[in-house]
């Protein structure tokens, strides 16, 4: 009887000892686990998407009919070249921002926004020219408009703001008369481009 409770007591003792090392390797592969999926949570940028009304989502898709029949109207051209349907969006948004109503309807729907009016069109482009960067921390993503005119034009002190708040322009007045005039363009772009684009 002595011996059984001994064989007992010694597979009971072994049982629990074992246990405790399958426990702590346990612990030490799941403390590994979580290590490993902490280096792969750190990897990803963080992304933060952009928040729009019911409105404008209803532009990003219009903005993306505008952008694909624009590849398909410029892939004639021979060379190579670099499109930004994005920046033409922009700038039919600062362009629309000045017409008249005829004109400003014609803009409206070459880029497919129906029933939009100036300001839908203007608050579109802000909310994209200032969350877009933001979305991916992981993409440097910089956005830069400009608007030159003639130093004969004075532009209407409410467009030139809308410019400025809208899309973030800068404006300048320039002789387009001199040979210097799309040197002073060339050297903004530059500027805003960190040089990766001069002309």
């Amino acid at each position: 009887m002595n011996k059984i409770l001994l064989l007992f007591g010694v597979i009971f003792l072994g049982t629990l000892i074992l246990s405790c090392k399958d426990e702590s390797h346990s612990n030490e592969e799941e403390n590994q686990d979580e290590r490993k999926r902490e280096k792969i949570i750190n990897l990803v940028p963080e992304k933060k998407p952009i928040r729009l009304t019911y409105e404008q989502k209803s532009y990003v898709d219009a903005c993306n009919a505008f952008s694909f029949n624009l590849f398909r109207q410029t892939t004639e051209a021979k060379g190579s070249r670099i499109l930004s349907p994005l920046s033409a969006i922009y700038a039919l948004g600062m362009l629309n921002a000045g017409a008249d109503d005829e004109t400003s309807k014609e803009i409206i729907d070459a880029l497919g926004f129906a029933g939009a009016d100036r300001t839908s069109v203007n608050e579109y482009c802000l909310n994209l020219i200032e969350n877009s960067p933001k979305v991916d921390s992981g993409v440097h993503l910089k956005i830069a408009n400009a608007l030159f005119v003639n130093k004969d034009i004075s532009l209407l002190q409410q467009y030139a703001q809308d410019m400025r708040d809208y899309y973030h322009a800068d404006i300048g007045s320039l002789d387009f008369s001199s040979s210097t005039a799309a040197d002073e363009i060339n050297s903004w772009c530059s500027s805003r481009t960190d040089g990766m684009i001069s002309e």
